[in-house]
């Protein structure tokens, strides 16, 4: 966080950069907090966190794009990015911010950035995402900063945990729609930059 002395504000700045292997303590500190990981959709009871990284982080995948986010130099979260079919400028997106920082606020801007560059970087024309229908917190933030609720696929994954299936709710946000007012007030107190590798 800074302050502009000449605009009296106080700005949050974060950088984005490529995901490169390090940094994979933030993959560990998300996943082995069992609360962080249910939200974030591994629904598993036997969960062994090398093997998913291995999977989830740490192989390369033409069409995915990891992104790591930082408040000055302190990793705070990340953000994965799917591209689909090129023409359509499509991508699906998952990701969130460390297990200490949920509730903090820093999600909502860590959201609207990661948001921000994919639009105006990446240019993309469309972003979606999957939410369980449990996770009320991740679906009033899609909420805020204008996703929409395009469909639910009704019991569409098991939860190996509760022994139930699980709704899950797809969200898409178009390029037309954003920024919404209040995605324009984060930005407006907002700084932040990519770093080239």
């Amino acid at each position: 966080m800074i302050y502009d002395l000449r605009l009296r504000r106080i700005f949050y700045v974060f950088l984005i950069k490529e995901f490169d292997g390090s940094q994979l303590s933030l993959y560990y500190e998300c996943f082995s907090d069992s609360n962080w990981r249910y939200n974030f959709g591994v629904l598993v009871k036997n969960f062994d966190v090398d093997q998913y990284l291995s999977r989830v982080a740490l192989t390369k995948y033409e069409s995915v794009r990891r992104l790591l986010l930082f408040d000055r130099s302190k990793p705070i979260g990340f953000c994965h990015i799917q591209m689909f079919d090129p023409p359509s400028r499509r991508c699906i997106i998952s990701g969130g911010v460390k297990p200490n920082l949920i509730g903090t606020g820093i999600g909502v801007y860590a959201a609207c950035i990661v948001i921000d560059y994919i639009f105006r970087k990446l240019n993309m024309n469309k972003i979606c995402c999957k939410v369980y229908s449990f996770n009320s917190r991740s679906i009033r933030l899609l909420s805020k900063i204008g996703f929409t609720l395009e469909g639910t696929a009704r019991e569409h994954e098991y939860n190996e945990i509760t022994g139930k299936f699980v709704d899950v709710h797809f969200f898409g946000l178009l390029y037309r729609e954003y920024p919404n007012e209040f995605v324009k007030k984060i930005l407006e107190k907002t700084k932040y930059e990519y770093a080239e590798k």
